[in-house]
């Protein structure tokens, strides 16, 4: 939801529109069933940004979890991430 706030400023009268805060989101290849992707040592996942209501400048700070190569990155993506160990990961994506 847009709002409009008008700001007074002497005799000028400013309209600035605030729009919705960024909903961090992402999406994968091979999909996820559940909340959960099965998949086997070695392989590889692309995770791809779905994230709603960016604007230019968006900071993209995703984390892979354990055995994840790379494990980090700081761009909206896609990333393409091999897990090299027998671990059960948690990825994460937060937008600000």
């Amino acid at each position: 939801m847009l709002k409009n706030v008008f700001l007074v400023t002497g005799f000028i009268v400013s309209l600035v529109t605030f729009g919705q805060a960024p909903n961090a989101n992402f999406s994968s290849v091979p999909a996820s069933v559940g909340g959960t992707i099965i998949i086997c040592q070695g392989s590889t996942i692309t995770y791809a940004n779905t994230s709603t209501s960016t604007v230019a400048g968006s900071s993209y700070s995703w984390n892979f979890g354990l055995g994840a190569t790379p494990a980090t990155a700081n761009t909206a993506g896609p990333h393409t991430v091999t897990y090299n160990t027998a671990t059960a990961p948690t990825t994460t994506v937060s937008l600000t």
